[in-house]
C-alpha cells in the first residue's frame, strides 16, 4: 500500500501562516474564548487550514489525492455566491441563482463525498460540514448526528473537534453529563486540534451554572499559564462567570 507524508507540528504552522486563522491551529484556546457562538464554525475552519492549503502536503497515493479534489469541489461549492440577477462574479467556480439552490448543491456535494469515501478523513470532513450546515439551518438533531458520526469514526485530531461541538449540542439540551464525557474523553486524550487547556475551558464553560466553584477551580491554574492565550481564555472564562452570577 503506497505510504502518504505525516503532517507534522510543523507543517500545520507553515499553512494556518496563509490564513485569517493563522496560529489558531496550534492555539485554539483563545480564539475559542472569544468567538463563543461560532465553535462549530471555528472547526470547520480548522479543518480548512488543515485539509486545503494548496500543494503544502506531498500525497504519494493517487486514491487520496483523488479523495481530497472531491473535498476541494465540495468546499468551492460551500463557498459559492448567490447571483438572484446579472452575470455572476468574475472567476466564480460555482454559483446559484437562489439561496435555496446553493443550499441543495452544498448538501449534495458534502453527502457525496461522506457516501464514496466512508471512514477516511475526507469523509469525516464531508460529515463535519454536514453538521455544520443543519446547525446553521437549526437542525439541531441532524447536527448532533453528524457530529457523532465523526466523534465515532473519526482519527482522533478529527474526532476532538466534533466532541467538543457535541458537548454544546448536549448543553443545550440539558445533558451535562454526556457532554462532560464528551469533553472529558478530550482532556484525557488532547490532539493536535484540540489541547488539553482549551478543552478544560471548555468543560469549566459547560458546567459554570449548575457547578460554578468546581468550574472556577478548572479554570484557576490555567489563569497563570505562561501561555498567553491559556491564560487570557481563562482569564476570560472567569469573567464572564462573575458577570452571570
Amino acid at each position: 500500500m503506497a505510504q502518504t507524508t505525516k503532517l507534522t507540528h510543523k507543517n500545520v504552522k507553515e499553512m494556518a501562516k496563509h490564513d485569517p486563522f493563522r496560529e489558531k491551529t496550534m492555539e485554539t484556546v483563545q480564539y475559542v474564548s472569544g468567538h463563543r457562538s461560532q465553535i462549530t464554525k471555528y472547526g470547520a475552519a480548522v479543518l480548512a487550514v488543515i485539509l486545503l492549503a494548496g500543494g503544502t502536503w506531498l500525497y504519494l497515493d493517487s486514491q487520496h489525492t483523488a479523495r481530497m479534489n472531491a473535498l476541494n469541489e465540495a468546499f468551492k461549492i460551500y463557498n459559492s455566491t448567490v447571483v438572484e440577477q446579472g452575470n455572476p462574479p468574475p472567476f466564480a467556480n460555482y454559483w446559484y441563482r437562489t439561496k435555496a439552490e446553493q443550499t441543495a448543491a452544498i448538501s449534495k456535494a458534502f453527502n457525496g463525498v461522506a457516501d464514496k469515501y466512508g471512514n477516511a478523513d475526507e469523509g469525516m470532513v464531508a460529515h463535519y460540514y454536514l453538521a455544520v450546515i443543519a446547525g446553521d439551518a437549526g437542525n439541531t438533531a441532524e447536527a448532533e448526528k453528524q457530529y457523532k458520526i465523526v466523534a465515532d469514526n473519526a482519527s482522533k485530531d478529527y474526532a476532538s473537534l466534533a466532541k467538543l461541538s457535541l458537548a454544546q449540542i448536549y448543553k443545550s439540551n440539558g445533558k451535562l453529563d454526556d457532554g462532560r464525557k464528551m469533553i472529558q474523553s478530550v482532556i484525557d486524550n488532547p490532539t493536535l486540534f484540540v489541547t488539553k487547556e482549551q478543552a478544560t475551558i471548555e468543560l469549566a464553560r459547560l458546567i459554570e451554572n449548575d457547578k460554578p466553584e468546581e468550574a472556577r477551580k478548572l479554570l484557576e491554574p490555567l489563569r497563570t499559564s505562561p501561555r498567553t492565550g491559556v491564560s487570557q481564555a481563562a482569564l476570560t472564562a472567569l469573567g464572564d462567570m462573575m458577570q452571570h452570577k
